[in-house]
């Protein structure tokens, strides 16, 4: 059986099938319990993707390019 956690973060991340997604919905609705660590779950996932966005949007450095292509 999968972990629990492993199904939240699953269901978060948009990984789960349509089948499973359905199955997941359905225990959500139903506990309380579920909804508040999903809920946690989406805030931390928030939380890190702007943390890195900044750094995701700046320019690639030149020196860096260089290397990578020498690598090849």
């Amino acid at each position: 059986m999968i972990r629990l956690e492993t199904r939240i973060d699953d269901y978060v991340l948009g990984r789960l099938d349509r089948a499973s997604a359905a199955s997941f919905e359905a225990e959500l609705q139903a506990d309380r319990a579920l909804q508040a660590r999903v809920k946690e779950a989406e805030c931390l996932m928030t939380t890190l993707n702007r943390l890195g966005s900044d750094v995701l949007a700046e320019p690639v450095p030149e020196s860096f390019l260089q290397l990578l292509e020498g690598a090849r």
